[in-house]
Formats: structure tokens, C-alpha cells, sequence
């Protein structure tokens, strides 16, 4: 291990270490949390049942009014944007469901709430689970919450369809996952992470002129268009151990993959000051000002501040092993106009310090920059930085 040569290296390396102790013991507590019985979670989410019984792990009877009407109640899970969810379906004597009831999940509140208020999983109801010929009408994905949607869809098919092999012997129709599938967007994400590296050096011609140019390409291409870009969401799911499709995330895996080699293998950043959309969205805000004033010069309590935030965060997300709940970023407000009145306000404000501070959110709140400069600290652990 690299020793550290000054007293803010050392300061660093014991904060670090300090934070990996706290996440590590919040990542076992949360995680016992979560070993709580299905049953109360059950209990929680479904009013009026009675009498619960278990009969294997996923599938149990119950009753409500009448006990002596026996119905069934299944779980099943699916890999949503968050994280994994679990949902509940109650049939009928008649294995015809009745009910959907999301009993635990990750997902942005605000995205469930969009999908409470479609009554998304009301296109459920009526569907026999005896169907033996026809293909099933399973309700579409809605746009907008299309990760979300799909693992409900993904959740109940699994349940029903371990029902249906254990109690009707009939064959289990849960869907084959689809084979991963190179995409133009893929290639042109790998295509902007080589023009990024490339800026770096001072013999790439016009590298001053172009870095605004992928500044503003990566604007419309990561924000606008596909609204996809680094969230402290997405590393506190990975810290719970909680990995993600690679059919369903690629382009995640894509983006943070590219960041942590460039990080690992050249000590740089350069997601954060070329490829962040909404790091580009700042970057315009700060040109119509023409301000050069950096919220941190010689502030260096206002990084403390940043780092304590954001452990805080990572760690309030691991203790209830729900990576969304305490997410405050800004990008879904800003780009897709989906958020809280907190987010939105955030926003404004944001966009606002924009005109007289470089870079604001970046500097001040951004997750992802606080993560990154941790990432770099750890690497120098081991690998000594030359370009101090």
C-alpha cells in the first residue's frame, strides 16, 4: 500500500477508511432487517386476510369473511430500475387472480405513484391460471416507468406460474430471458468515452472547442433522449449486492464500467466533467454568466460537508436496504420533469447558484462526484498518483 506523503492524505485515508466500517456494518444490519417473515409483510400490505398458511415458500392459503372459502396468496419477485420488488397475487378458489399488491420494492416513489394511479396492475385481474391454449393478456409496459412495469409483469408471472406447476401440473409460464443485444446507443456511449479520454491529452487538436461539443452531444444523448446517467441509487443497489439484468442494464453497466477503468487506469474522471448531462447542463447555465468563481476555493470544509452528505445517504440506503428512498438527485426533475416538490425546488435552486458558481451541484451535492473522488482516493491507496 502506497503511504501517504501529506497530512490531508493521511486525514483522507482514515476518513476512508472510517466510511468503508460504516458501510460494511450497515450493509449486514440492513440486510438482516430485510430477513423479516414474509408473513408481516403480507399482513402489512394485505388488508382483511385471515388464517395464513404456508405451503412452500412462495405459495400460501388463506381466508377472508368466510373461513371456510379457501383462497391462495403467491409471491414473486422482479428486477426493477431500483432494485428488486416483491409482489403478492391473491386467487380465487377458481385459480383466477383477484388482486395484485406490491408488498416491498426500491423503485422512486414518484414512479410508483404515477403507476398506482394508471391501476397498472388492475390488467391482472380476471387472467385463469387453468389457460391452457390461448395466449395470456398480460398488461403492456407503461411508457415512462418501462423497468418498473416490466418487473411487476416479470413478479406475477413468476408466482402465478409456480402455482400453476405445483397445484395444476401445468406447465410454468414464466417468460425465457431474452438474449442481450448490441445497440447503436452502446456503441456510440463507447465511441463518446474514447473521444473523453482522447481530450485529455494536449495534442488532440481543438480539444478545448470539442469538450464542449461532447459537453452538448451527451446533453441530448444521455439526458434528453434516454435520460440515463450515473445515480447514487444505482451504487447503493450494487452495495446491497443487489446486481442488476445485464439485459436490462447494459448501458448502466456500460457507463460505470467506462468511468471506473478511466478512473482505475489514468487516476481522471472524466464522467463527471465531460460526460454528465446535467453536468453539461450546468456548464451552459455557467456560460451565459461567464463565471469563473469555484464554490470550493479554499472552503475545503464545504468537501467534508459533501462526503458526510453523501455517506449518509449510502448509508440511511443500506440500513433499510432501499436504495431510493433517500435519493435527492435532481436529474429525472430536470430532464423528464418527473419528481418531488423537494427535487424540483432543488432544481431551481441549483440552476440558479448556477449563473454566479461554477458548477454548483457538482461541487456541492452530486453523489456520483463524491463517490468518484472516494474511488480515486482508494486507487492511490495502492497505485501512488503522478499527477500531483
Amino acid at each position: 500500500m502506497a503511504k501517504a506523503s501529506t497530512k490531508r492524505e493521511k486525514i483522507d485515508r482514515i476518513a476512508g477508511i472510517a466510511a468503508l466500517i460504516i458501510l460494511t456494518l450497515s450493509a449486514i444490519i440492513g440486510f438482516q432487517r430485510k430477513m423479516d417473515s414474509r408473513e408481516m409483510l403480507i399482513q402489512e400490505s394485505v388488508q382483511g386476510i385471515q388464517n395464513i398458511e404456508r405451503i412452500s415458500n412462495d405459495i400460501f392459503t388463506f381466508s377472508t369473511d368466510d373461513p371456510a372459502v379457501q383462497k391462495y396468496l403467491v409471491i414473486g419477485t422482479g428486477k426493477g430500475y431500483g432494485g428488486e420488488l416483491t409482489m403478492a397475487v391473491t386467487l380465487g378458489k377458481d385459480f383466477t387472480i383477484e388482486n395484485v399488491y406490491c408488498i416491498d420494492h426500491r423503485e422512486t416513489p414518484s414512479f410508483m405513484d404515477r403507476i398506482n394511479r394508471k391501476n397498472f396492475t388492475a390488467g391482472f385481474k380476471r387472467i385463469f391460471l387453468t389457460n391452457q391454449g390461448d395466449p395470456v393478456d398480460w398488461p403492456d409496459a407503461l411508457t415512462g416507468a418501462t423497468f418498473t412495469t416490466e418487473a411487476i409483469n416479470l413478479a406475477v408471472q413468476t408466482a402465478t406460474g409456480n402455482l400453476r406447476e405445483t397445484e395444476l401440473g401445468l406447465p410454468n409460464w414464466t417468460p425465457e430471458k431474452e438474449k442481450i443485444s448490441w445497440t447503436i446507443r452502446y456503441t456510440i456511449l463507447v465511441i463518446v468515452f474514447i473521444l473523453a479520454w482522447l481530450m485529455l491529452y494536449q495534442w488532440f487538436p481543438l480539444r478545448k472547442q470539442l469538450r464542449w461539443v461532447l459537453l452538448l452531444f451527451n446533453l441530448i444523448f444521455l439526458g434528453f433522449w434516454l435520460g440515463n446517467q450515473l445515480s447514487v441509487s444505482q451504487i447503493s443497489r450494487l452495495l446491497m449486492g443487489d446486481f442488476p439484468s445485464l439485459y436490462t442494464h447494459l448501458f448502466f453497466y456500460l457507463l460505470l464500467g467506462g468511468t471506473l477503468l478511466m478512473i482505475i487506469l489514468l487516476n481522471k474522471n472524466i464522467y463527471c466533467d465531460r460526460i454528465c448531462p446535467f453536468g453539461a447542463a450546468q456548464q451552459c447555465v455557467n456560460a451565459i454568466s461567464g463565471t469563473k468563481r469555484h464554490p470550493i476555493n479554499k472552503q475545503r470544509f464545504l468537501v467534508w460537508i459533501h462526503r458526510i452528505l453523501v455517506l449518509s445517504v449510502i448509508t440511511a440506503s443500506l440500513l433499510l436496504q432501499n436504495p431510493t428512498r433517500f435519493n435527492y438527485e435532481v436529474f429525472s426533475a430536470f430532464f423528464k420533469l418527473f419528481g418531488t416538490i423537494f427535487q424540483f425546488s432543488l432544481l431551481i435552486l441549483v440552476l440558479l447558484s448556477s449563473l454566479f458558481l461554477i458548477r454548483p451541484w457538482c461541487n456541492l451535492l452530486c453523489p456520483i462526484q463524491a463517490v468518484t473522488d472516494f474511488v480515486k482516493m482508494v486507487r492511490n491507496w495502492v497505485v501512488p498518483a503522478n499527477d500531483k
